[in-house]
């Protein structure tokens, strides 16, 4: 990771990158912590190597770091966490080493929690998560939609150049810990009648 810091120094560190499954994460342990703990770690690492340190660590987390916390959504930025995965438990880690950074450094540090994040170029082929394109993978593959339940549960979703714009302009950790979610939920029933019309 050191080779990326020689032709800093850096101001701002922005940490976007993830191997997102959480479902399959149970499978893949190994490769889910050394994607999405590790690599961030060697980061933070140079991050507070550098000379003059970083101004900030700009990280997207994930609701997964939750669990199904208390069982009582919406989560908030002060929810306990209980991760119920792989996946979780590493964003939970690295939120909690980005602390710890700051306690033993000065590395000041924003945490984005971005929602069920959906746009073009996302991945539609991933069977395990992000509903619509799951439902987007099945209407272009001519299959029935699945829903689990009769379809009246609600869910959040944010346009990737929504949470995009504000991740891009955090330059100064004002408030460290952020979810990223529109107040407009929507049934899974009403999303999977707008999918097939589009």
């Amino acid at each position: 990771m050191s080779y990326f810091f020689i032709v800093g120094p850096f101001d701002y560190v922005y940490h976007i990158a993830a191997y997102a499954a959480e479902g399959l994460s149970h499978f893949i342990r190994h490769y889910n912590y050394e994607n999405n703990l590790i690599g961030g770690i060697n980061l933070i690492n140079e991050a507070v190597k550098q000379k003059p340190i970083v101004k900030a660590f700009v990280f997207t987390s994930s609701i997964a770091a939750f669990g199904s916390s208390d069982g009582k959504p919406p989560f908030t930025e002060s929810s306990p966490k209980r991760p119920e995965d792989p996946y979780g438990i590493a964003k939970m880690a690295f939120e909690q080493d980005l602390q710890a950074a700051y306690h033993m450094f000065g590395l000041h540090y924003i945490i984005f929690r971005p929602h069920n994040v959906y746009g073009p170029r996302q991945n539609i082929a991933d069977k395990f998560r992000n509903a619509i394109g799951i439902f987007m993978n099945q209407i272009l593959r001519n299959e029935n939609i699945t829903v689990f339940g009769n379809g009246d549960q609600t869910r959040a979703f944010s346009y990737i150049s929504d949470v995009s714009t504000i991740i891009g302009a955090s330059f100064y950790p004002s408030y460290p810990i952020l979810s990223l979610l529109t107040h407009f939920n929507i049934r899974f029933k009403c999303l999977v009648l707008s999918c097939r019309v589009q």
